[in-house]
């Protein structure tokens, strides 16, 4: 890079630190975060990135957490946690896409204020990673676990299989955690739908494959297309968000039948980011 360059890159940054000053936001009274913030102003729109930092500092403040408290907190984090604070802060600007702001929000906050977890660098990074699907995914996910109607029969399905398989040698997984673990049945809201000869409609829960393949309808006889859903539990899985339990039939891919799966650690936290 020439000389007349790098004056010319320094001089735009100059008029862009003076036309957002650092003191707009107290916030950016936190050295990690007013770096970040002369930073990003070179490259995109300053006045988008001072509007990502408010709605943070906005839900500082809604947690009631003081702005010394916040300032401190950040200030006292390790070498390494200011380092990753500031590059998830970074992402947050810049990447995170609109309907994955308030949960990497929340995991912000946390990652600055809860030093008693472990997890939450590894939730920051796994947001990083989610898009407007995921969401939409994680948020069908919490609707099934907190409902308590769906969790007492799922509850007592186990119950009985596990009472019906005591004299068996060899029994099934029956694993269902509650509040934890998903029926496949009951995450998929699409139905599938066929006339048999007597011309009687009977309902049919599709699987992977058809749902990757086919064209479905909801209650409101909306159609969509539903790949999308499927693939996020797959990427969901690779991210170690939740774990897949499949169903082996004969002379099918067991990736195409999943019988449910069940959140981690990591999926439990951000289905608490997600109000």
């Amino acid at each position: 890079m020439s000389i007349d360059t790098f004056q010319m890159i320094l001089n735009q940054m100059s008029t862009a630190i003076d036309l957002y000053p650092s003191n707009s936001l107290w916030i950016k009274a936190i050295p990690a975060v007013i770096s970040v913030f002369n930073e990003l102003i070179m490259f995109c729109d300053a006045r988008e990135v001072e509007e990502r930092l408010s709605d943070l500092e906005a839900k500082v403040e809604e947690l009631e957490i003081s702005n010394d408290q916040f300032i401190d907190s950040v200030n006292s984090l390790s070498y390494h946690d200011k380092y990753a604070f500031r590059n998830f802060l970074k992402s947050y600007c810049l990447e995170t896409l609109p309907e994955v702001t308030d949960a990497m929000i929340y995991a912000l906050i946390d990652f600055a204020t809860d030093q008693k977890s472990g997890i939450q660098e590894e939730v920051c990074e796994i947001l990083k990673q989610f898009n407007s699907i995921d969401i939409k995914c994680m948020k069908r996910i919490k609707s099934i676990v907190n409902n308590e109607e769906i969790t007492k029969k799922r509850r007592n399905e186990a119950a009985k299989i596990v009472e019906g398989q005591k004299s068996k040698r060899w029994k099934d997984n029956v694993l269902y955690i509650p509040g934890k673990t998903v029926i496949w049945d009951d995450f998929v809201e699409y139905k599938g739908e066929e006339t048999d000869e007597t011309e009687n409609a009977t309902e049919w829960i599709p699987n992977v494959c058809d749902l990757m393949f086919g064209s479905f309808v909801n209650d409101e006889k909306e159609e969509a297309v539903l790949s999308q859903s499927s693939r996020s539990l797959i990427k969901l899985q690779n991210l170690g968000v939740l774990i897949i339990f499949n169903q082996m039939l004969l002379g099918d891919s067991p990736m195409f039948n999943i019988q449910k799966f069940t959140l981690t650690n990591y999926g439990l936290k951000i289905l608490e980011y997600l109000k």
